[in-house]
């Protein structure tokens, strides 16, 4: 067990199952490795990889402590290059959206407007079949159904979400009772959400979403990924449902390693170091009788600006090494120095595997591993920063 952490400071947390690693691109299969897959091998994660051309589940050895979470489907929104393009069935069935279209297949960066439109029946009828399919290819228990990001795309900020404006969708809501203001879209996606789950429920299913599905009646059985931080978690535990923690500040590992932007790849923002995701305590906030909630944590890597194998390794590592910690490790048992100094032979394996890995713990940045800047140079340096995220 030693390639993640010394099995002395291991203590499995009664409870807490899910130990996930989410790679996802939209229109490609980013090419994980052979040799990155061995590298994990050994330990209790779940890879869920998709595409648009079909469904492949790389799931880790989870023996009997891991229940596998196998496949997302976005049902509500899409993001235009990480999941399941939206947008891109849209334009193949342009009747299933609010205008009816035509829709043009998206091809630049941030979330679009265009949805699913829930005041149409046949749109049921294309979801049900969907996962129909996806039960008949996978028996996972779980099945994530998205429902992130479905107003207020980014991409689009001065027009109005469709359902705020869609005949369909209004008169979906006065057979509802559902009240106009501003709330009623949430409401209404709270409709479709149980629909699904009414659905998969019947079919001997389980559904989770990330955590917008809790705006609104979510009914019993969901597990909610708390993604905009953790205080969906905390809600959803309260609440009674099951959680897993990925909130974007520890877990999102798209985000650049270090403020020194111009020696790291391109990507998407955000500045999540080693030791941040290290200091991650998933109980945090929590009532003690409802940290039986939290299933667990999950790192997620959105593709969209990982060009290469050893880009998306070095994004992954060693952050995934300090993410098992905080799932691996009892609070009093964590130690960022011991923890810190153990991955000097976790590189030595990592190397001797072939798996590309960042170096930004010991002062070397990037993929090309450029001598970080000292103390004085990156007060200059971030004096003429021109980013905001």
């Amino acid at each position: 067990n030693g390639f993640i952490i010394a099995p002395e400071y291991v203590s499995y947390e009664e409870g807490q199952t899910i130990r996930q690693a989410l790679s996802a691109s939209g229109h490609s299969f980013a090419g994980l490795e052979d040799g990155w897959i061995q590298a994990v091998d050994g330990q209790v994660f779940n890879i869920s990889y998709f595409y648009d051309g079909g469904s492949y589940d790389l799931n880790a050895p989870a023996a009997d402590i891991q229940k596998a979470i196998v496949f997302t489907w976005q049902s509500e929104d899409y993001y235009s290059e990480e999941t399941l393009d939206l947008i891109l069935k849209l334009a193949a069935y342009p009747e299933l959206g609010c205008t009816g279209g035509p829709y043009e297949v998206w091809t630049r960066w941030g979330v679009a407007k265009d949805i699913l439109c829930a005041g149409n029946d046949a749109v049921f009828t294309f979801l049900e079949d969907v996962f129909t399919e996806l039960m008949d290819i996978f028996p996972s228990e779980y099945i994530h159904i998205g429902g992130d990001e479905c107003f207020g795309g980014d991409a689009e900020p001065n027009r109005p979400d469709p359902w705020d404006v869609c005949p369909k969708c209004a008169a979906r809501m006065k057979a509802l009772g559902i009240k106009k203001g501003p709330q009623a879209k949430h409401y209404l996606q709270n409709y479709v959400t149980g629909r699904v789950q009414a659905f998969l429920n019947a079919h001997g299913r389980k559904i989770i979403g990330w955590d917008e599905i809790l705006q609104g009646d979510l009914a019993q059985g969901a597990t909610v990924m708390s993604w905009r931080g953790v205080q969906g978690g905390i809600e959803a535990a309260s609440r009674g449902f099951d959680a897993v923690m990925t909130p974007n500040g520890y877990c999102y590992f798209d985000f650049y390693q270090t403020q020194e932007r111009d020696k790291e790849p391109f990507g998407i923002g955000g500045d999540l170091s080693l030791e941040k995701v290290y200091s991650y305590e998933p109980f945090e906030g929590l009532a003690p009788e409802a940290e039986g909630h939290i299933l667990g944590v999950q790192a997620n890597l959105w593709t969209e600006y990982i060009t290469t194998p050893e880009h998306l390794e070095y994004m992954l590592l060693p952050r995934m090494c300090a993410l098992s910690e905080v799932q691996w490790c009892a609070a009093d048992k964590k130690d960022y120095a011991r923890f810190n100094a153990s991955l000097d032979h976790t590189f030595e394996m990592l190397d001797a595997m072939g798996v590309n890995y960042s170096l930004d713990c010991r002062g070397l940045v990037g993929l090309d591993r450029q001598p970080a800047r000292s103390a004085e140079e990156m007060e200059e340096y971030l004096s003429h920063k021109d980013w905001g995220w």
